[in-house]
């Protein structure tokens, strides 16, 4: 078999520093960012910021610690579990969880919620219906 040589994309390092300047960043971008389908120009205007401060991380650096930041909250999240266990050790547990509380695909709980509302709601129509006709 012909080995297939890869060159391996460095990993950039952020400091706990840049990491809290993203998240301060990300909870006053996030209503634009859930509001826009192609949001590369805010991470662009991000990566602005960070240049300011003589942190160069690019857009798609940005973009992707984010989307590390997401996906590490989601499993921290399922390890609290829904009745809330012992609380998470990951440093910025809180503050994803305060830029994220409002977004259904994370918020199980949230959404479940509505679910079943919405299940009861379709239910007390139907009754209604039967009961008046």
């Amino acid at each position: 078999m012909e080995q297939i040589n890869r060159k391996r994309k460095n990993r950039v390092k952020w400091t706990i520093d840049a990491e809290k300047l993203l998240l301060l960043h990300w909870a006053d971008s996030i209503d634009e960012l859930r509001s826009a389908k192609k949001n590369f120009h805010i991470f662009a205007r991000l990566e602005k910021e960070f240049s300011k401060r003589q942190m160069n991380y690019s857009a798609a650096e940005i973009k992707e610690k984010v989307h590390n930041f997401t996906n590490r909250y989601k499993l921290e999240k399922n390890a609290v579990g829904m009745t809330g266990g012992s609380p998470s050790s990951w440093i910025h547990y809180k503050e994803v969880e305060e830029i994220l509380s409002g977004n259904k695909a994370v918020n199980f709980k949230e959404l479940m919620q509505e679910s079943i509302g919405n299940i009861k709601m379709k239910f007390l129509f139907a009754l209604l219906f039967i009961i008046l006709f």
